[in-house]
């Protein structure tokens, strides 16, 4: 059985990941936006 804290932190890790790509997108879309 796998424990539901690694499982917590797992899931946890996966969020960030996203938002941090998320803010990445952003970030670039604002540059562009900027440059045009």
């Amino acid at each position: 059985m796998r424990s539901p804290v690694v499982q917590l932190l797992r899931v946890g890790a996966v969020l960030i990941h996203v938002v941090v790509v998320l803010q990445k997108r952003g970030v670039a879309l604002s540059v562009l936006k900027g440059l045009e």
